[in-house]
């Protein structure tokens, strides 16, 4: 998260997203090359990737089952791209946002659950020839309103940028970390998290719901962040002494969003006809 204070800001407000069928077989940013094993069950869980191809661990839609994904909640709607962050510059370890999922039209026989989450991953252009490849970054999702309680999962990804198609991308004059190294010209790539395979198929709950990034030191890995229009009410952030809402402080007029894309998907058990 960050966030702009000062006596004349416009807070543009944007709660409510429309949710918008796609294929099943997502087309939008990377497609999943490996699948993910579960580090650990029940409420709780983190993966991470690996080279290993139909895991029968790894949990899978039955066949008398059917899905069907949506777009939950695209930043690029409602913002545009500001900085390039990551903990490493910023210091705050975790930011996540509350975003909405309308399960009141669900069937007793369907359930709903993140099935994917995307991130802009920039690097920037001076230094993309020479960045180490491997370093992590991780995607978090919490079945609840608050990160303090419920369950979560947390996944993570390598970034190797031969595995990813970049695009090239030019911050504004105002962007304030990537700015204060005067990296203005970016390389961006969209990075894809399978959910699926942490978050069960018997779905989350909770039609509040957080989804966010966590940096491990060092946290190398810069992350887009959106301008400053976004809900600082919506968006909790680790800044080293565990979680906050940023609306506490009185002086946040308008706080910065990661730069995201989610996705949703509803599971019908039985006849999908």
């Amino acid at each position: 998260m960050k966030y702009l204070f000062g006596f004349f800001v416009l807070l543009i407000s944007c709660t409510d997203y429309d949710l918008k069928n796609i294929d099943e077989s997502i087309t939008t940013g990377e497609d999943t090359q490996a699948v993910i094993e579960a580090a650990e069950e029940g409420n709780s869980g983190e993966a991470e990737e690996t080279d290993t191809v139909g895991d029968p661990n790894n949990e899978q839609v039955e066949e008398d089952e059917c899905t069907e994904s949506y777009v939950n909640f695209d930043i690029e709607e409602v913002s545009t791209l500001q900085d390039a962050v990551s903990y490493s510059v910023a210091g705050w370890s975790q930011d996540a946002v509350v975003l909405n999922f309308d399960d009141s039209a669900l069937e007793e026989n369907q359930t709903w659950r993140v099935s994917a989450v995307e991130i802009l991953v920039l690097i920037s252009e001076a230094h993309f020839p020479n960045f180490m490849d491997g370093q992590e970054i991780h995607i978090q999702v919490f079945d609840s309103n608050t990160p303090i309680s419920g369950p979560s999962w947390t996944m993570t990804k390598t970034i190797v940028r031969s595995e990813h198609s970049w695009n090239e991308y030019t911050l504004p004059n105002n962007a304030w970390y990537a700015g204060t190294y005067g990296e203005f010209q970016q390389k961006g790539a969209w990075v894809r998290f399978d959910t699926r395979a942490i978050i069960p198929s018997t779905g989350m709950s909770s039609s509040e719901f957080l989804t966010g990034i966590l940096w491990e030191p060092p946290g190398m890995v810069k992350v887009g962040y959106s301008n400053f229009n976004q809900e600082c009410e919506r968006n909790w952030s680790n800044y080293g002494s565990g979680w906050g809402l940023n609306s506490e402080n009185p002086e946040f007029f308008g706080c910065s969003w990661p730069m995201m894309r989610i996705e949703v998907e509803v599971i019908t058990v039985g006849d999908c006809e």
